[in-house]
């Protein structure tokens, strides 16, 4: 996840150094100091923190009022959902069989001004995977974190989707068991901190007849995040899953799981209860006290070692409840429960067995030597530095407020502590790697050693992290390892093979971050080479790292990151390398993360996907990249495909003319800020007159320009089109934008902007003169502001006739009737020519599932339904939810006199505008639908943008 705001000191040292670094499209103004690198992916100032900001933002689309979800809320609307009588059709993806970053129609105009995504080193992607399993290297697993469970049986050439009758696709890990003729286990709930827009999970999964049925197993609550699934390599029948909830036992073969009640205090006020959390899933005072993020067993003996990795460690919430008080490792020498012990290394370095303080564990992967020639007392962890996370985040305000070393313009933020080894399972501990070494030049790293403008090696270790050992090296004499790997943004080795990694040793990138190697100071970033380096590397940000051995002394590594799968193969004797990765393995892989989708006329689909930039289908079906980073809202002129606009972060608007060969950058004035804007602003052309178009941060701005930079006539050196790149001295102006509205801030809050406290927009519409937005505010989970405000803004029905470009008309509606909840989007209704008439869906869930442990919330106002209209132009609102499932709604299309609602457990048609009584439409998994448009040139056919299997369509009969 990628920000797009540099320091303009640091902009002009880049620049001036001329180090041949692949820039994006870019456009510095007299507003915006800004440099925007490789098509979008940008390491820069408050990147080290913005993937907290989002998921907290996203979360409260689930939660508001509240900051949680109470148990059982959503398995009953999916229940729910299941029981609805569904309407026949099938929806059919819209594009594939992966996506394409390497065509070189959208390299830009050159290697470094304008360098595009094709330059970046990607081949084929799909979306993020958060854990891998496997039969043999040739069959494989695959949990990608909103896609469900997938599997290849030729070595990642190609897959198919196991896991559609799974009941959510949000999967967090997976596992394969021998026992039972095999069984595969899939523990549901997005592990990357709770995810972005999937929902927690539901459980754990087992099937034993490849995915054509799951059963539940009983023991493992809802509201589940899962780290990971573990056997026992020695008894197949018993394995352990590591949640958000605590640790989990079975002992056969995943039918039922015991809670193993790690000894974990209570300590609210500063008052400790010892063991007050040990089994407790329920209790808010111990919701981030056993977040267990990983757990191993020793073959032989069924040991157990388990790391519960709280990212915030010990940070104190407003209700004086200490999150994580120990963090750490646990161990048991058979795994029962109430048999683990707390491994105490002390509170301060240096500790009393060597490993990280306890208030420095934050995130923790493990790994142990459990290879046939290996020595299995060896066990290696990579663990999060939890203080930093704490010292760079202030939720009072909901923005960063340093990149987390303090010198944010010259040195390389991490939030990494480093990796360990014990050589006795867990009890003593040396350390093999400080986060010093990573940000040493030498070691191949496209981060790493230059000018990386607060973004060092693992600055994402709170959300990307894994470890794992290679079973098939080994010492001869002490038998311990000589091959360790571990995923931060890039993949790492251990440098000095065939040594065994018993103490601090070095370290290389086996799978660098881009090939673009930019910011750099000269010869020092990727090992002095050159930029953009040929050849292909992995997508960064890894989550998954799998070593399967094979008959003959080679092993397989299997990645995964935000960008899917990747595959290489050694053989005895060989050595990782940067070179081998090939195209990827994501063939087949509809698993791509879209925030929207729009479509032209001509068939042309655009969306914004979850780390893998802006998407362009073509009418073909090929899927490319044609803008890096994190895409979000789109826009393309369905009369003339050519025309699209995208968005980076916080509102960083980008057009082209040319069907995003070339791009300009013209955000508004907020643009690109954090206090001003949702990580995913909403944005949208009118499809009445697609030179309109509308954004909303606390400012809501309108253009007549949506496509391109339009620059004031007469500024001297720069040419103001398409690009409006500066080629002088002097900085470029444009006038893209009008501020036509200012919501404010949330209620007894501070007034000026940078307080953070502002309302901001949450869903918008324009069609004509007429405008709608909704917001809120606090709009994070993170925040530690009291209460929760949304409401409707609109320039209808005001005191003068609404006038798009002008403040003329806009007010707030009384909205008299709408729930106190997160407006998640908001519709005129076409058929209506006053523009009176607006559809509302809302997030969170009703009054009735209001979480134990919640306080400070005003309850009175949160309501029942997710589905309301309003015919006075958001005066007032009737609830149109009939009996739709209590589930957040994310998407309403008025469409022949119903109601299409896209909700977070799939698409539903009513039967009428009064909603009545709703069916599901269609097929699709349980998967949440976040929008749905008609398509302009065919009456019968809607496209939907599913988060987590990318874009589909649906035909209706008539």
């Amino acid at each position: 996840m990628r920000n797009v705001k540099i320091r303009a000191l640091v902009a002009v040292l880049i620049v001036a150094a001329a180090v041949g670094a692949a820039f994006a499209h870019s456009v510095t103004s007299s507003r915006h100091a800004a440099v925007r690198t490789a098509a979008g992916r940008l390491p820069a100032g408050d990147e080290a923190i913005e993937s907290v900001n989002a998921v907290g933002e996203q979360a409260m689309r689930q939660t508001a009022p509240f900051h949680e979800v109470a148990n059982g809320a959503y398995a009953d609307a999916l229940r729910k959902a299941k029981q609805k009588p569904k309407v026949a059709g099938t929806w059919t993806p819209v594009g594939g069989p992966a996506l394409y970053a390497d065509n070189p129609d959208y390299s830009g105009l050159d290697p470094v001004v304008t360098a595009g995504p094709s330059r970046l080193g990607w081949s084929n992607l799909s979306g993020r995977i958060t854990d891998f399993a496997a039969v043999s290297p040739d069959r494989v697993f695959a949990a990608p974190a909103a896609g469900g469970i997938w599997e290849t049986t030729n070595a990642g050439a190609s897959w198919r989707s196991i896991g559609d009758n799974l009941p959510t696709q949000a999967m967090g890990a997976v596992a394969y068991s021998t026992a039972g003729g095999g069984t595969i286990i899939a523990g549901t709930g997005d592990n990357a901190v709770g995810g972005v827009i999937t929902p927690s999970g539901l459980g754990v999964y087992t099937s034993r007849d490849d995915g054509k049925t799951w059963v539940r197993a009983s023991g493992v609550p809802d509201g589940l995040v899962t780290f990971q699934v573990t056997l026992d390599p020695t008894n197949a029948a018993v394995s352990y899953v590591a949640t958000n909830r605590g640790l989990f036992r079975s002992t056969d073969d995943g039918t039922t799981y015991t809670n193993v009640a790690l000894p974990i205090p209570k300590v609210v006020n500063g008052q400790v209860t010892p063991n007050g959390c040990a089994g407790d899933t329920t209790s808010a005072e111990c919701f981030y006290a056993a977040v267990v993020t990983d757990v191993q067993v020793q073959s032989g003996t069924g040991a157990v070692i388990a790391a519960v990795g709280w990212p915030y460690g010990g940070a104190v919430n407003k209700l004086g409840v200490t999150q994580a008080p120990q963090n750490g490792i646990y161990t048991s020498p058979h795994g029962a429960p109430g048999t683990f012990t707390f491994v105490d290394p002390g509170k301060s370095a240096p500790t009393s067995n060597g490993f990280a303080p306890t208030p420095v564990v934050g995130r923790t992967t493990l790994s142990v030597a459990n290879g046939p020639n290996q020595d299995h007392g060896y066990v290696y962890a990579l663990v999060q530095d939890a203080k930093k996370l704490q010292g760079c985040y202030d939720p009072a305000i909901d923005i960063p407020i340093c990149s987390g070393t303090g010198n944010e313009v010259l040195a390389e933020a991490t939030f990494l502590d480093g990796a360990y080894v014990s050589a006795d399972f867990g009890k003593t501990w040396k350390k093999v790697m400080t986060w010093e070494q990573l940000e040493a030049p030498g070691s191949g790293s496209s981060l790493a050693g230059g000018l990386g403008l607060s973004y060092g090696p693992g600055v994402q270790s709170w959300y990307n992290n894994w470890i794992a050992v290679d079973p098939t090296t080994a010492d001869p004499i002490t038998h311990a390892p000589t091959r360790v790997l571990f995923g931060l943004e890039e993949i790492w080795e251990n440098s000095v093979q065939g040594a065994p990694v018993v103490a601090q040793t070095g370290w290389k990138v086996i799978g660098r971050y881009w090939n673009a190697c930019l910011l750099v100071v000269a010869g020092t970033q990727c090992s002095g080479a050159g930029s953009p380096i040929p050849g292909t590397t992995t997508h960064p940000d890894q989550h998954a790292g799998l070593l399967v051995p094979d008959d003959l002394g080679g092993v397989t590594l299997y990645a995964g990151n935000d960008g899917g799968a990747y595959r290489q193969h050694l053989y005895a004797g060989q050595d990782f390398s940067n070179d081998n990765w090939g195209q990827g393995a994501n063939i087949g892989l509809h698993t791509l993360q879209p925030y929207d989708a729009n479509i032209a006329k001509d068939g042309t689909v655009v969306a914004g996907l979850q780390d893998n930039g802006t998407i362009k289908i073509s009418p073909s079906g090929r899927q490319d990249m044609v803008f890096g980073g994190d895409g979000f809202f789109t826009a393309i002129n369905p009369d003339n495909s050519s025309q699209m606009a995208e968005e980076y972060t916080y509102g960083n608007v980008n057009g082209s003319l040319d069907g995003g060969k070339t791009w300009s950058n013209y955000p508004p004035d907020w643009g690109g800020s954090s206090s001003s804007a949702l990580f995913a602003t909403p944005m949208q052309i009118d499809l009445t007159n697609p030179s309109h178009m509308m954004i909303g941060g606390r400012t809501v701005s309108q253009t007549e320009h949506p496509y391109e930079a339009h620059c004031v006539d007469g500024t001297a050196g720069f040419q103001c089109s398409p690009c409006c790149i500066p080629v002088g001295a002097g900085q470029v102006t444009y006038d893209n934008w009008a501020d036509v509205f200012d919501l404010g801030v949330v209620p007894g809050t501070s007034t000026t902007t940078s307080s953070g406290s502002a309302l901001k927009t949450s869903a918008l519409d324009v069609r004509g003169d007429a405008a709608y937005v909704g917001y809120c505010g606090p709009c994070s989970v993170f925040t530690v502001l009291t209460g929760f405000k949304s409401g409707i803004a609109t320039n209808v029905g005001g005191t003068a006739p609404p006038k798009f470009g002008a403040p003329d008309g806009w007010h707030v509606a009384p909205a008299a009737g709408l729930p106190d909840r997160y407006i998640t989007s908001v519709r005129i209704d076409t058929t209506d020519p006053s523009g009176k008439t607006i559809y509302v869906t809302l997030g969170g869930f009703s009054s009735h599932w209001t979480p134990p442990g919640a306080q400070g919330e005003d309850v009175s106002r949160v309501g029942t339904g997710h589905l309301f209209v309003s015919h006075d132009a958001g005066a007032t609102f009737t609830d149109v939810s009939g009996d739709l499932p209590d589930a957040p709604a994310d998407w309403v299309l008025v469409r022949s006199g119903r109601l299409i609602v896209g909700t977070d457990v799939g698409p539903f048609v009513s039967s009428s505008l009064t909603g009545g009584s709703y069916s599901r439409l269609g097929d699709l998994p349980s998967v949440p639908v976040v929008s749905i448009k008609q398509d302009p040139s065919n009456p019968k056919r809607v496209i939907a943008a599913t988060f987590g299997r990318g874009v589909y369509a649906f035909t209706f009969a008539n």
